[in-house]
């Protein structure tokens, strides 16, 4: 299996059969081809017998005879891997693992490999040769992943000696290599996390699974399923190993899905997506003394629906993937049911972060407030969850900025920001909430004034929206001018109402391409409600939150008068 950079790939080379005993042959030309190095010379290192596996075993490490820097690394790496298959062999599989004879070989800091891309060059890789599986490791390339360059070399080994096992222990799935990949990489990744965890491999499959899994099927994600089998393994190791056995050789995705399903069941999978929203699954790795289990925390992807009338919404999934949607409910109190018209099992959290739960909820809201439920499962097959909600003001004029709205006198005055704040939620400002992808540029000048008017005045405030993983912005927005708004709040919620405008907007998409200038007063509404998270402060500063989707963007404002 190819690592690049921080993943893997695979490739599978059988040769002419031989026997299981036999050791290949170092110093051939085939090999030398196989390492696709011509000039490779092969010297033998080290050899040991390798104990705990369904059949003891070899490992022996081989270098090129004129890479001084592969004879320099060739200890670290051989303790590394044979540290490795240890602790891989007293894994709680539930079945005898197999491996054959292992040949490590360290290439020279030079090697080139066809699979490599220019950001991203190959660190290791497990390929079969004979009766041998061969981990080609490039160590010199290791070493400049970052300062724990043991870390990178211990983790890489890992993740393709558990190619090694699955090629010996389930081989024909293996010569199924591209109709397997979300189990296999899947599977060495979380392997690898028991064996070595690592953080940086961690979070950032943590963050692609979470980016993706809303819109792509489980079936279809690669090294990010180190998520998903990171559940099934604090469920059960001897799981991960089940569902490998489990599949059927070549099978269809359908097939794939409905051996799944075999193993974990419908509602537990529902649960798995809960577990995974309320940031419950960790990385394997409990035993390890420097890093044990990591946290790989849901940050993004949550879908939106709002409710500011009586109606019904039906909130759809496709199968094998995430069902998560915040639902919004606005303008008075509701009564709400939730049902679902397909194969998801979902089930809806409280405001106030309680249990999940089935059925019928109320949203015991008022003029002020806005009440969100949390919809979550797993679509195992075509899935719709129907919402009906049916509204009662209780008599009351519900209109966000009506004349009795509740107006809480901290926010009353004139507050500026002119700072350069990088995107993070209010909770995460008081310590116990969650980075967001935002960033906040420019001047902003906000009058709240007692009697329900306020007004907002831009110069060049941009909001931009960051690629969480790449940092690289994605969308923003740049406003300048005036907005007469009205306004109410309570509780930490602030709702402003359009009245009337002068200012402009300019948007910005992905690519680069930025719209000419538009007047707001063109497509805002009367009444039209904005709302907004606040926290007042001591020091009279002001914290407002805008949600963006499933992210959110922070300003800090300071009150002038």
């Amino acid at each position: 299996m190819r690592r690049l950079n921080l993943s893997a790939a695979i490739w599978v080379a059988c040769l002419m059969a031989v026997p299981a005993w036999a050791e290949v042959n170092c110093q051939s030309k085939a090999f030398a081809e196989f390492v696709e190095d011509p000039g490779f010379t092969c010297t033998e290192m080290q050899s040991e017998t390798v104990t705990g596996f369904a059949d003891d075993l070899v490992l022996r490490s081989v270098i090129d005879a004129k890479d001084a820097g592969a004879a320099e690394a060739e200890a670290q790496v051989f303790a590394a891997v044979q540290e490795a298959l240890t602790r891989m062999a007293a894994l709680d599989s539930g079945q005898p693992l197999k491996l054959g004879d292992v040949t490590v070989v360290l290439m020279r800091e030079g090697a080139k490999n066809d699979q490599d891309l220019a950001n991203a060059p190959v660190l290791g890789m497990a390929r079969k040769l004979e009766a041998d599986c061969v981990l080609i490791l490039y160590p010199a390339r290791l070493a400049k992943q970052g300062s724990d360059g043991l870390g990178f070399l211990q983790f890489t080994a890992a993740h393709e000696l558990f190619h090694c096992v699955q090629y010996a222990t389930w081989p024909a799935l293996m010569d199924a290599y591209a109709s397997h990949l979300w189990l296999v990489e899947g599977t060495a990744e979380t392997v690898a996390h028991a064996i070595f965890p690592n953080p940086g491999f961690a979070f950032r499959e943590g963050n692609k699974f979470a980016n993706r899994f809303r819109d792509t099927p489980l079936t279809q994600l690669t090294y990010e399923n180190l998520v998903f089998f990171s559940w099934v393994w604090a469920e059960d190791p001897k799981l991960v190993f089940k569902i490998i056995a489990a599949m059927p050789v070549g099978g269809s995705e359908a097939a794939q899905q409905k051996a799944l399903l075999g193993v974990i069941p419908a509602a537990d999978l529902s649960r798995f997506v809960r577990d995974f929203l309320d940031n419950k699954v960790v990385t394997p790795g409990g035993a390890d003394p420097m890093f044990g289990e990591i946290p790989l925390q849901m940050t993004t992807n949550i879908g939106l629906a709002t409710f500011e009338e009586s109606g019904t919404k039906d909130l759809t999934a496709a199968p094998f993937t995430m069902f998560a949607v915040d639902v919004s409910f606005s303008g008075g109190a509701y009564e709400i049911d939730i049902k679902d018209s397909g194969s998801v099992l979902s089930q809806h959290r409280n405001p106030d972060g309680s249990d999940w739960t089935t059925g019928t909820i109320a949203a015991d809201g008022d003029c002020t407030t806005t009440l969100t439920h949390r919809l979550a499962g797993m679509a195992t097959g075509a899935a719709k969850v129907r919402v009906t909600a049916k509204k009662d003001t209780k008599g009351q004029d519900c209109k966000a900025c009506a004349a009795q709205a509740v107006r809480d006198q901290c926010l009353i005055g004139t507050w500026v920001i002119n700072n350069s704040f990088q995107g993070m939620s209010i909770a995460q400002y008081v310590g116990n909430g969650r980075p967001v992808g935002a960033v906040v540029l420019g001047k902003n000048f906000l009058r709240l004034v007692e009697d329900g008017t306020s007004y907002w005045a831009y110069q060049n405030f941009i909001v931009g929206v960051q690629d969480k993983v790449g940092g690289s912005p994605i969308s923003g927005a740049l406003l300048n001018g005036t907005i007469d708004q009205g306004w109410s709040a309570a509780d930490g919620r602030l709702n402003t109402c359009y009245v009337r405008s002068d200012a402009t907007i300019k948007l910005a998409a992905e690519g680069g391409n930025v719209s000419d200038k538009i007047n707001l007063s063109d497509y805002a509404t009367a009444d039209q409600v904005e709302s907004y998270a606040y926290e007042c402060s001591k020091d009279g500063t002001l914290l407002l939150e805008k949600s963006l989707g499933g992210d959110s963007f922070l300003m800090k404002l300071r009150k002038i008068d």
